[in-house]
């Protein structure tokens, strides 16, 4: 029964967020925690709605707790969900907390992950060529910039590798 009333708490929450309604989820990912306090799934829940609804130190705070049961409890984390709670972590620290550090080091471990795409390898480098370029870290900016553009295909994105390589005064 306890875990019947884990699943069905967890497809409840998935409903509201397919919503478009983060307050209801938030509220089913609390009393998911509640019945499992160990669940990395229901912290992943709590996190994605703290983000949704722009309360960045709770997001922080509720993903880091998720990646850390995650490495400790069996649980229904898909890679691509751990990839996106490591996203929303690099996205909170990065825009809203400045965090700069702690961003930089989700980037390092989004671009860690097995199978990682070219068009995701794409975004965290610009992202992070973007982060290094704030903090005064032109030549790690730079880096990024060359190995994503042989990764990115799309041309805006191309563009914006042009744009900032401009910016830091790099050599075409």
């Amino acid at each position: 029964a306890f875990r019947k009333d884990a699943l069905s708490a967890q497809r409840q929450v998935e409903a509201a967020f397919e919503k478009g309604d983060p307050d209801k989820g938030l509220i089913l990912a609390q009393a998911a925690v509640t019945i499992n306090p160990r669940d990395p799934m229901a912290w992943g829940y709590l996190c994605e709605a703290a983000y949704y609804r722009k309360s960045p130190i709770d997001a922080a705070m509720h993903c880091a707790k998720a990646l850390e049961l995650a490495r400790t409890y069996p649980s229904n984390l898909s890679l691509k969900s751990l990839y996106h709670l490591h996203a929303i972590l690099a996205d909170t620290y990065h825009h809203s907390l400045g965090k700069r550090d702690l961003a930089l080091e989700q980037f390092a471990q989004m671009l860690a992950f097995p199978n990682i795409s070219p068009v995701d390898q794409c975004r965290i480098l610009m992202a992070r060529s973007q982060l290094y370029s704030e903090i005064s870290r032109p030549g790690e900016a730079l880096a990024d910039l060359n190995r994503g553009a042989q990764l990115c295909a799309d041309p805006q994105d191309l563009a914006y590798i042009q744009q900032l390589r401009q910016t830091l005064h790099a050599p075409e």
